[in-house]
């Protein structure tokens, strides 16, 4: 074989060579690419963090039932958004929240009219205009024993539940002022104290029986 010709098929063997090399190259660095993801045969070098499994902290609820209810003191802290789909009285309304379930909400720190009573209707009037068919927040304290959420609502910066105080269509619910903080105790307060002054809504009534001596009576 002539010199010629060796020095053909050495030239043709090297390029093979180089394109095999560059051929694997180029498919590890695109699985070490893909998605981030590592070799599972490569083992992670020191400097690697890796983290341990983390244990899933329990809400309260039934984790296998995404309906489940969940009782006074897990609802404590939790805060739902919706739109007002419906409003039963002063004090009681039910959401529509983002994912398409209905919940009933009892204004927490408040009592207002029953419908029977005096100012009742117009309490339930008063409140249907300020957030029937818009979008409020509802910051949750706790869970009733009527399956209601107990909550504070607020409708854009507005603590709706204090201006229903402020209309004169409520009264500061002491019974259970210990459920709220210390800003809303005083400022729920003085508001009430306010309206009973300038003799606003059913303050300018003589006949103002609260409710929770009303349903007493009914009892």
């Amino acid at each position: 074989m002539s010199l010629n010709n060796r020095s053909y098929r050495h030239e043709i063997a090297f390029a093979l060579t180089f394109v095999m090399f560059v051929t694997s190259l180029s498919c590890d660095l695109n699985r070490s690419r893909k998605n981030g993801k590592r070799n599972p045969n490569t083992q992670p070098s020191r400097d690697e963090a890796v983290s341990p499994p983390q244990k899933r902290e329990s809400t309260g609820a039934s984790d296998s039932h995404p309906s489940a209810k969940p009782d006074a003191k897990t609802q404590d802290g939790i805060t739902f958004i919706g739109k007002v789909i419906a409003v039963a009285d002063g004090d009681t309304i039910t959401i529509l929240t983002e994912d398409f379930r209905e919940r009933k909400i009892r204004f927490n720190g408040i009592d207002a009219p029953e419908k029977s009573q005096v100012f009742g209707q117009k309490s339930k009037q008063n409140l249907s205009r300020l957030i029937f068919g818009k979008t409020v927040e509802i910051i949750v304290t706790k869970q009733d024993r009527y399956g209601r959420s107990v909550g504070k609502v607020i409708l854009g910066e507005e603590d709706v539940g204090l201006r229903q105080i402020a209309d004169g269509f409520a009264w500061h619910f002491k019974k259970y002022e210990n459920e709220q903080s210390a800003g809303d105790r005083i400022a729920y307060a003085e508001t009430e104290e306010r309206a009973r002054r300038q003799k606003i809504g059913l303050w300018s009534h003589d006949n103002h029986v609260p409710p929770w001596i009303w349903r007493e009576a009914k009892r």
